[in-house]
């Protein structure tokens, strides 16, 4: 077997990676949740979970769309689209992340009330694993994909290539982890001063709003936030092996 043909098993992987992302997700879905109050508690949570990231998305765009053109004036055409869709698999895994998690929440929740905590663990397994599927899965689809189309081409710089990928998973990341951190932190204070000084009342009372903030800031900081971190770790720890493993066949020609 030649390096296409290993390019190729690692793109074929992904693409079953995502399949398997995919039955998972719709697992998480078949879950019944008939717990009325629980219903109405997790739906605001991922409402506020799901609008904060798409603000933050929003203003990330104009971030990406400045160093892509950056890029591309000082560098080349490809290495800007390469950091492109570096940044676009890391938003779109803490995007398919945030959904699952947000919904596997109140599943567990239901499934420890009822079933017990074996069922819940598998319940909050299954839904975690989403989004270490889908790290793993564009991970692969995305170096195996620009390494099956450039690698060998003399016309480009492959090693730039690779390295404006992982730069803009890693830009994703630092927002993401930075910005939703922030967040987690600011809500989580702000409860406990309102609830618990001002209001004298438990820790995560639904009675105190600010706990849905709290909680929006937990699935923002710890989901969206550490699985784009997961994503721009896992791209540049494979991005330095291939380049090592890249010098290293080259000086043996």
């Amino acid at each position: 077997m030649n390096v296409v043909d290993y390019t190729l098993i690692a793109g074929a992987v992904g693409i079953l990676g995502l399949i398997v992302t995919g039955l998972l997700y719709a697992n998480i879905l078949r879950t019944e949740i008939k717990h009325e109050k629980a219903k109405h508690i997790a739906g605001l949570i991922q409402r506020g979970a799901m609008t904060f990231l798409r603000k933050e998305y929003s203003i990330l765009i104009f971030f990406v769309f400045a160093a892509f053109l950056l890029l591309t004036s000082l560098a080349s055409l490809y290495a800007g689209i390469a950091y492109l869709c570096g940044a676009t698999l890391s938003m779109a895994a803490g995007y398919i992340g945030m959904q699952a998690a947000t919904k596997a929440n109140v599943a567990t929740t239901i499934a420890a009330k009822d079933q017990g905590e074996r069922e819940a663990f598998l319940v909050a397994l299954f839904g975690g694993s989403v989004m270490g599927f889908v790290v793993a899965s564009f991970g692969l689809l995305g170096l195996s994909g620009f390494f099956y189309i450039f690698y060998g081409n003399p016309n480009v710089d492959f090693v730039q290539i690779l390295i404006c990928f992982g730069v803009g998973a890693s830009s994703i990341a630092l927002f993401a982890r930075v910005g939703g951190g922030i967040y987690t932190k600011a809500a989580d204070v702000g409860a406990d001063l309102v609830g618990k000084i001002e209001m004298n009342i438990p820790e995560d009372d639904p009675r105190n709003p600010a706990v849905i903030a709290d909680n929006v800031g937990d699935c923002v900081g710890d989901t969206a936030g550490m699985g784009a971190d997961i994503f721009e770790s896992y791209i540049g720890s494979s991005i330095a092996a291939m380049i090592l493993a890249m010098e290293n066949y080259a000086g043996k020609i």
